[in-house]
């Protein structure tokens, strides 16, 4: 045995009490008794004897109670409370495990300040960090653990972290990574973890399924003996070397910062500081971490409004499917007068009913009986007129044929407040017709009796210069504002080719 493995760590105050240095970092222990018996006390006593000789170790500690330990010692106190040295997540994991194992970095993980499932997460990973780094570090280094009945419960079932510590105390010792629970109830820690321990430490119990607990891995008298236990007193059990014997645990030395305060308040000593070089570290990939955040939380915030927008055009489609379906099924009645289809492949099929149409539209205008003047050419449109309108021969079905012109008409919809329908059957009828209609025929198609809805619906479209209205002694007549439309399609043709020639640029 070498002089290293020779050094032990002294429990009492006298000196004759002590454990075999390497059987504490690399072995399997258990700290238990009552709240104020003294096991904190004693888990406190081991770390001050190690960190004295020169041995890290990492503590998780889920009261914040063992920072008191940097009023003697250079210790790193991280978790999530504002009074720890850094604050981390399970992204500084590695870098924990690193600075403990190949730095000789003490480390404090202190979880009080984290909510049950976070603090649990950063246990597991960072555990799992010095399990996987100690495959090759192979450094004698110990893992102490408070409130242990919290992971690795005796009833229901195991989380990631109560796993990997599991873990940690089967395979540990291989590796070099010994583990300590520290626990105030035995009866609620797994008892495969407490039958497994090379060495016990039994402060006081008066619970009898603790008590229980102390007579089935020891025997009846030690459960009897362990209910009367003073302060600091335990029942030490070492496997090694087969021994059970009662030791008064010294005090600790270092401030006790999970003292009950008193009315006076507690005084805080002044605690040593980790070297600043650490700390960069660990605080740069806190700042990576928020950049990373912010940068996914920007990504997230676009994501959703394209998302949305996307929704809009989706809407937007489906009102100009609609639309577009509305178009079809006009242009398919003008194929068919009077229930007699007309082939739409014969030009003068076409001709003939597109005539009709007319004819009957003008004998539905005020002063269309008055023949025109016949002039030569007088079937031939006007240069200044097709300017104006565009192609005369074009259908009513024709002109509406077009996205621009249909979202006009889904605007008018929109912009009115009686029904949409309204807006839809005046086209429809003017298509159905392809000439100008009266107030009452619109009414008939719609099958309605509201005056007002059908002028008010007629108003917005003339607004938006899609039909002309006139006043007659007939009564209202509707016609489509060819000028109008035709101006919309110009102008949607103009930004199409601006567009092109910018890209062209």
């Amino acid at each position: 045995m070498s002089r290293e493995d020779q050094r032990t760590v002294t429990l009492d105050a006298d000196g004759i009490v002590s454990i075999p240095t390497v059987e504490l970092l690399t072995g399997r222990g258990f700290v238990t008794g009552k709240s104020g018996g003294g096991k904190s006390n004693t888990a406190s006593v081991i770390a001050e004897e190690l960190l004295a000789d020169g041995h890290p170790l990492l503590i998780v500690d889920t009261d914040g109670e063992y920072y008191g330990l940097k009023e003697q010692y250079e210790v790193l106190h991280a978790g999530a409370g504002e009074e720890c040295d850094v604050q981390i997540g399970t992204e500084h994991a590695d870098k924990l495990a690193e600075l403990a194992l190949e730095g000789g970095v003490p480390v404090i993980l202190d979880v009080s300040a984290c909510l049950d499932e976070e603090g649990h997460d950063l246990v597991r990973a960072t555990v799992e960090a010095l399990f996987t780094r100690e495959q090759e570090a192979r450094r004698p280094f110990l893992l102490l653990v408070e409130e242990v009945h919290e992971f690795i419960p005796e009833s229901g079932g195991l989380d990631s972290a109560g796993e990997m510590l599991i873990r940690v105390a089967k395979r540990g010792r291989k590796r070099g990574l010994g583990f300590c629970g520290i626990s105030q109830r035995p009866a609620n820690v797994k008892k495969d973890v407490i039958t497994q321990c090379d060495w016990l430490c039994w402060h006081r119990l008066t619970w009898d399924n603790d008590t229980s607990v102390v007579r089935r891995v020891l025997d009846g008298d030690a459960a009897t003996a362990v209910q009367s236990l003073d302060d600091g007193e335990a029942i030490l059990v070492t496997d090694w070397d087969g021994s059970r014997r009662r030791v008064q645990v010294r005090r600790k030395e270092t401030f006790d910062a999970g003292a009950t305060p008193g009315l006076g308040g507690v005084e805080r000593p002044d605690l040593k500081s980790i070297g600043d070089g650490l700390l960069d570290d660990l605080q740069g990939i806190s700042e990576r971490t928020r950049e990373r955040e912010d940068r996914l939380a920007r990504l997230e915030g676009k994501l959703e409004r394209k998302n949305e927008r996307i929704a809009e055009l989706e809407a937007e489609l489906d009102r100009a499917r609609d639309l577009s379906d509305m178009a079809t099924q006009f242009t398919r009645a003008l194929t068919h007068t009077d229930g007699v289809a007309t082939d739409l492949g014969s030009d003068d099929g076409a001709d003939t009913t597109r005539t009709e149409r007319q004819r009957d539209a003008s004998r539905d205008t005020p002063g269309a009986d008055t023949p025109s003047q016949e002039t030569d050419g007088a079937d031939e449109p006007t240069d200044s007129v097709c300017a104006e309108t565009g192609t005369n021969d074009e259908t009513y079905a024709d002109l509406l044929d077009g996205a621009v012109i249909r979202h006009e008409i889904w605007r008018a919809e929109e912009h009115s407040r009686a029904s949409a329908e309204y807006a839809k059957g005046i086209i429809a009828t003017l298509v159905d017709e392809n000439g100008p209609v009266g107030h009452s025929t619109i009414l008939t198609r719609l099958g309605s009796s509201s005056t007002d809805d059908v002028t008010a619906v007629a108003t917005t479209l003339e607004s938006m210069r899609i039909i002309d209205k006139t006043h007659t002694d007939e009564g209202l007549m509707v016609d489509l504002n060819r000028a109008g439309i035709q101006e919309m399609r110009e102008a949607t043709t103009g930004r199409e080719r601006t567009r092109e020639l910018a890209n062209d640029f």
